[in-house]
């Protein structure tokens, strides 16, 4: 393939309707040095926060052992990612290297999006530290994992509506499916999105028709796979800053409330100038902001409404658009001037928290991994006696280390800690029916430690972590 073959298809893939603005040197630069940025984050932090992470780094393992029999099941595509990589590479490494597509793949998404909608480039900027918000804590990587998919369909999905076409429907058809396969609550959503971007096509019969035939095979998947289970609802109020907000900075609560400023001005400004690319972006936000009043807290035991605000997060990049240089150029550099300087800010204090937690709190635990008993079918719980993390909001559950060590260890599974805040851990006899213990920050008094090797031996040490194992 030649040199002018290769441009022409990256010409028939460029999603822009026509000559974009400001995709200069400086944007290239900045845009490629946050991407090395994040993949150096992701390569010198082998453990990322999380409460949850641990939980879906050791369900990758036990899907990998499950094989293939619930491959159209919902929530499993990391899964499934994970199966596949580990194919020719250790499973742990595979599963960090599955988990990068969240973090490298929404800003790419957004890019792609502002293309399409034939926006500026620069607020796909923000896509980078947006990702670090509390589902990042929280460790809800099946959901994250469905971020630059679902942007991708919503913008796919459009083009679609507007030049129906057999190919771009097969196309839109398998992100349908592969957004559910990801996580079942954003397919749903992406469904009432679709809606909306439908109603300004409703006179066009081939835009409601070919909704209805490219919606049909992850409807199809959808109905096969594994649904919430019963309904139960509790109406949340309050709590937007903590969605947004995922480290312990004392900067923290600043700059979100930044964050929701630029946001609202630059959409106002954007509106002002009479913008004439589409307003589905602004649409979709606000759409998806207010359903966070409609719908339930809950469902079936799945929080529902608070994710709703992980959802604006991933629109913000898009919203978020300099005006033109050219007919306001003060506006215009306002509100660079503000996505630099939020993106600059917010990857400062990530990479400052990222550190801490690498060199404090997950400091010993590798030691742990190399010298602990590599035998098959032992089993391992998990006694938390200070959980909480002092860099991020989350607790620590069963650490990363044994499922990166590759050991074979089984533990209960939900939750995979099994006693937290305990001081006399070793006084409970259920912990003693496993052969490992795993402890983060316990400080025995003499008498504790001593009651402590009466039932059980100290195998390893390291940091705010000991394991230990039963006799």
């Amino acid at each position: 393939m030649d040199r002018r073959s290769i441009t022409e298809l990256l010409r028939r893939l460029d999603p822009a309707p026509g000559p974009t603005p400001d995709y200069g040197v400086a944007f290239v630069f900045c845009f490629s040095g946050l991407l090395l940025f994040t993949a150096w984050l992701l390569i010198v932090h082998r453990y990322l926060p999380g409460t949850d992470t641990p939980y879906h780094a050791f369900c990758s393992r036990v899907w990998i052992d499950a094989g293939k029999e619930h491959l159209l099941e919902a929530n499993t595509l990391l899964y499934d990612a994970v199966a596949l990589l580990a194919i020719v590479l250790k499973p742990f490494t595979a599963y960090r290297i599955a988990s990068a597509w969240y973090f490298i793949g929404f800003p790419l998404a957004c890019l792609y999006a502002l293309r399409a909608f034939g926006r500026s480039p620069w607020g796909s900027l923000l896509a980078f530290p947006l990702c670090y918000n509390e589902a990042f804590a929280s460790g809800h990587m099946s959901f994250e994992f469905a971020a630059p998919t679902f942007v991708l369909a919503v913008v796919e999905y459009w083009r679609f509506t507007k030049h129906p076409t057999v190919r771009r429907g097969a196309f839109v058809a398998a992100l349908f499916v592969l957004v559910f396969l990801s996580h079942a609550h954003v397919y749903l959503w992406l469904g009432a999105i679709a809606l909306l971007v439908l109603l300004g096509k409703i006179l066009s019969w081939r835009a409601v028709v070919g909704t209805a035939v490219i919606g049909l095979p992850s409807f199809l998947v959808f109905r096969m796979g594994r649904g919430y289970g019963q309904e139960h609802a509790v109406k949340l109020t309050g709590g937007i800053l903590e969605t947004f907000s995922a480290s312990l900075h004392p900067w923290e609560t600043r700059a979100i409330i930044a964050l929701g400023v630029l946001v609202v001005l630059a959409m106002g400004l954007q509106r002002a100038q009479n913008d004439r690319t589409t307003a589905i972006p602004e649409i979709a936000i606000i759409a998806t902001a207010l359903s966070y009043y409609v719908l339930p807290e809950s469902l079936g035991g799945q929080m529902v409404a608070p994710r709703q605000w992980y959802m604006v997060a991933w629109f913000m990049p898009i919203v978020v658009s300099p005006v033109t240089f050219r007919i306001a150029p003060g506006r215009a550099v306002a509100i660079l001037a503000g996505i630099l300087a939020w993106t600059a800010t917010r990857m400062w204090m990530v990479n400052g928290q990222l550190e801490k937690f690498t060199t404090t709190e997950m400091y010993g635990l590798d030691h742990l991994a190399r010298t602990a008993p590599n035998e098959p079918g032992l089993k391992i719980a998990y006694a938390g006696v200070d959980s909480n993390s002092e860099t991020w909001k989350m607790s620590h559950g069963l650490a990363y280390a044994f499922v990166a060590a590759e050991r074979s260890y089984e533990g209960p599974l939900d939750p995979l800690e099994h006693i937290y805040f305990a001081a006399s851990w070793y006084e409970d006899p259920e912990l003693w029916r496993y052969d490992l213990i795993l402890v983060r920050r316990w400080k025995p008094t003499h008498e504790q430690k001593n009651a402590a090797l009466a039932k059980g031996s100290l195998v390893a040490a390291g940091g705010d972590w000991e394991l230990w194992r039963r006799k």
